[in-house]
């Protein structure tokens, strides 16, 4: 039978069948690892859509947290907010808002509203804010609106809404608060997103201003689509599972306004993706969706402030799986026609051309996929490279890597800037830590020289030498608050300043950091120049004057010039000055300079003439806010190329007050009679102390473990008068030995210590009834009068 076969047939069929095997096993390997990978790169490109619409949300909310945080503390709001308060409560409650802009309002309202009215619009308008709010302290009433909707006018305080919730927040604590969306009775019960911030003056809250966040905005960063499938979308879902942006593919049951009318089971997302990334869990798996239907999901919690949101990127597998077949099913069927056809010729040369064709898309696929593995972001497949079929799509694998290369750019510059501000915060928790170690060492030294002056002779050289070294002691414990204020850890108030003084230290700061190119000249006055103010931000004042001056002379070099006099000033001398004598700090440099158009505006909230990432626009902004607070005033001459001037006016302070703050200062010591517990964990602080107690006549059981002072105090309650506790110690801190202390003897009088003002729970310290409280370092002077005191309360009880 196999005879009457021609050879050429056979050899035909037995070439077709032996290149057809491989063939088909090869395009069978081929489809499967393509249709894999394909799969994984689909979750690849949902995983950087989502990355980036949390990048974008994040950047969105963090920008007007910013805005409203400057609004808060720019001088036209605060003007424009104690006007609008007077004529509301003139007006006797006789306003109400119909929406549209339209309201009804005394007289005296409509003119002070038609003044500001534009400004706030404008603020409105630029930063994409639905309204924008003024509320009284008390009441919360809606002092002015922009749009003058039904919440114009009202008593905010006795509406349970989120915009409630964030005045209550900032009135009450005083920080800027973000409220989750919830349905807003006065704007027809849409959902509603608030941000507020407490407008201040002297740290104290004067009122609330408030912005409803445009949901629509949030909807046009979700809404984009660049990299998305035709069933892919993104969206996000609030901690009650409903919808806070509009879904894409179901926008009549699934936006934000369905879902929040409507029930979770019908118009919100309770899925796997939402209910993982709401626990804040970040992932990606293939679920079913909100529609019922099986999806890629891509999905991450994204926090800002106390409001939790889950992000979801998905698309349809079913397109997913059309697109990939599409792609691998037409290549398998042209690959194996063309095998048959061209294995009746030569199946060698055909089994030979297929395999190549298919290793070189495969190659590319895995070199390319390697590359960006390995971080070469510029790796891209050549399209022309590769049949047909395959060119669409490894041409939108270019499109998509770049888009995400460009993303990785945006990330990679806003990473640097947080970790530039993580840097400042970690040399701040630093200077923080080494100052609290400080302050223990100081509070050992100063009593150890107490108790040493109390020995040696009076009048003596050995005695003027204690006093000295005494001195020094306060001078370094001064320094040491400066460091906690650096880090943020202390509070400090206005004091009297010798500007001079001020100036001369911060210039030997300021000098070692220049380069040799810059030469300092400073021209100080001999005379005491005394202003009132807070340190912290005198000393912001000169160092932003200081950079603004050095920035100017980076390139090229020069000479800064700084001065301090006392001059006499007449009226309009100096704009918004009354006369009387000031003190005036001039900064000079030899710079670049500026001309008009820039004068004018050097000292508007974050303009700044530096390239995009080398300047915040907020220095001379900040400077400003600050001299005006101290009834002073800044001026600034400048010419393009010929350098700047920047003048400082202060109120001159009187020195009798100066005097009387340092007579105030003078060590006291009360002696006395009487039993102290004192603990601390510091051998050194233990020990000095009780000399020094010691040495104004009290009996001293110091003990540097709370466990034993514990075990001390329960063996003989009776046996002392008064206890002195650390708060931040090992085992037992204060507050936990004080309380079991309590539970055996209620009246002991105690007084608490501590070197870590952060730690101070002032809540804790009323309940607890402690009688006073101390901060490191202090001094056998600041203790004698308090124990002076329990003791002398004690007798007369």
């Amino acid at each position: 039978m196999i005879r009457k076969i021609p050879i050429k047939t056979l050899l035909i069929a037995g070439l077709l069948m032996s290149g057809l095997i491989p063939t088909l096993v090869t395009s069978f390997v081929s489809y499967d690892t393509t249709r894999k990978e394909m799969k994984d790169q689909v979750f690849r490109q949902l995983e950087s859509v989502r990355n980036i619409k949390k990048e974008q949300i994040i950047n969105f909310f963090n920008e007007r947290i910013a805005n409203i945080s400057a609004f808060s503390e720019n001088p036209a709001v605060i003007k424009a907010f104690e006007e609008f308060e007077y004529v509301f409560e003139q007006g006797g409650g006789r306003f109400k808002g119909y929406s549209n802009e339209k309201f009804v309002a005394p007289q005296s309202y409509r003119i002070i509203h038609d003044r500001y009215f534009p400004f706030f619009k404008n603020l409105m308008s630029h930063y994409g804010y639905y309204d924008l709010f003024l509320l009284d302290l008390s009441y919360g009433y809606t002092l002015f609106t922009v749009r003058k909707e039904a919440d114009f006018g009202i008593r905010m305080s006795e509406i349970s809404s989120s915009l409630r919730d964030v005045w209550v927040t900032a009135v009450r604590e005083k920080r800027m608060s973000l409220s989750d969306t919830r349905s807003y009775t006065p704007s027809n019960n849409i959902p509603a997103q608030f941000l507020a911030a407490p407008i201040l003056e002297n740290d104290e809250v004067r009122g609330v201003i408030a912005v409803q966040i445009s949901i629509d905005s949030i909807d046009n960063i979700m809404k984009e689509r660049s990299g998305m499938w035709m069933t892919g979308e993104t969206y996000l879902v609030g901690q009650d599972k409903k919808m806070r942006s509009d879904s894409y593919l179901d926008s009549l049951n699934h936006s934000v306004l369905a879902s929040f009318r409507g029930t979770v089971e019908e118009n919100g997302v309770d899925t796997d993706a939402s209910r993982e990334a709401l626990q804040g869990i970040e992932d990606k798996k293939i679920i079913v969706d909100y529609r019922g239907k099986s999806v890629l999901s891509a999905y991450t919690p994204i926090v800002i402030k106390d409001v939790k949101w889950a992000l979801i990127a998905e698309v349809d597998e079913q397109e997913v799986n059309k697109q990939i077949a599409l792609a691998l099913n037409s290549k398998i069927i042209i690959l194996t026609g063309l095998s048959v056809l061209v294995l009746l010729l030569l199946a060698l040369t055909i089994s030979t051309f297929i395999n190549k064709g298919i290793r070189n898309i495969l190659l590319q696929l895995e070199r390319m996929i390697d590359d960006i593995l390995q971080g070469k972001l510029h790796a891209r497949v050549n399209p022309s490279s590769v049949g047909v079929d395959f060119q669409r799509v490894m041409a939108r694998t270019n499109e998509l890597l770049d888009a995400f290369v460009k993303q990785m750019e945006e990330r990679r510059k806003l990473e640097e800037q947080i970790q530039g501000s993580q840097r400042l915060e970690a040399i701040g928790t630093l200077a923080g830590g080494i100052a609290h170690d400080f302050n223990n060492i100081l509070t050992s030294m100063h009593a150890y020289a107490l108790v040493i002056k109390e020995s040696v002779q009076k009048n003596s050289v050995a005695e003027e030498n204690i006093c000295e070294l005494i001195l020094s002691i306060r001078r370094a414990s001064e320094l040491v608050e400066q460091i906690l204020t650096f880090s943020r850890q202390v509070k400090t108030e206005d004091i009297f300043i010798d500007i001079s003084e001020e100036i001369r230290d911060s210039i030997k700061l300021f000098k070692a950091a220049l380069p040799r190119n810059i030469l300092v000249e400073s021209r100080l006055s001999s005379e005491q120049l005394l202003i009132k103010a807070n340190p912290s931000q005198i000393r912001q004042v000169i160092m932003n004057l200081y950079t603004n001056a050095y920035q100017a002379m980076q390139r090229n070099g020069g000479t800064l010039t700084i001065s301090t006099d006392k001059v006499t000033l007449e009226d309009e001398v100096v704009s918004s000055l009354k006369k009387g004598i000031y003190c005036r700090i001039r900064v000079k440099d030899t710079g670049h300079g500026m001309d008009r158009k820039i004068q004018d505006r050097i000292f508007e909230p974050f303009f700044t003439t530096k390239p995009v990432g080398e300047g915040t626009g907020m220095g001379l902004s900040v400077v400003y806010g600050i001299v005006r607070r101290c009834g002073g005033a800044i001026e600034v001459e400048s010419l393009s190329g010929k350098g700047a001037c920047f003048d400082v006016y202060f109120p001159l302070a009187q020195k009798a007050d100066f005097k009387k703050r340092k007579q105030d200062q003078e060590i006291s010591f009360i002696k006395g009679k009487g039993h102290i517990l004192f603990v601390d964990d510091d051998a050194q602080i233990c020990d000095s102390q009780k000399k020094a107690l010691e040495l104004l006549g009290y009996t001293v059981t110091a003990l540097q473990d709370s466990r034993t002072a514990e075990e001390v105090f329960a063996k003989n309650p009776s046996q002392f008068d008064v206890l002195i506790l650390d708060l931040n110690m090992p085992h037992l801190n204060g507050f936990e030995l004080a309380e079991r202390i309590f539970k055996v003897r209620a009246n002991i009088p105690v007084i608490l210590t501590t070197g870590f003002a952060e730690l101070i729970d002032p809540q804790k310290i009323e309940a607890l009834g402690f009688h006073s409280l101390l901060l490191k370092p202090y001094r056998i002077n600041d203790i004698s009068p308090l124990v002076a005191e329990i003791l002398k309360s004690d007798t007369e009880n």
